[in-house]
């Protein structure tokens, strides 16, 4: 997660007027504590298990960081 918003930085404007603001929607898997501690930013996290029911997405979460 570090690397991606280090790589892509500079493609994601600060701001915006729509909710969420500009930033990274990303789709993730297992344990995130240490990824996003690395990252330095604050995440939200959303647990794709809330929406679906496939043990597909049991594990699987969308994290949300601002630009």
């Amino acid at each position: 997660m570090a690397e991606l918003l280090k790589w892509t930085g500079h493609l994601v404007e600060k701001g915006g007027n729509h909710a969420p603001k500009n930033g990274w929607i990303l789709l993730k898997g297992g344990d995130l504590a240490d990824e996003i501690k690395q990252a330095g930013r604050r995440a939200e996290v959303l647990d794709l298990s809330n929406w679906f029911n496939e043990d597909f997405f049991l594990t699987k979460k969308i994290v949300y960081i601002s630009a």
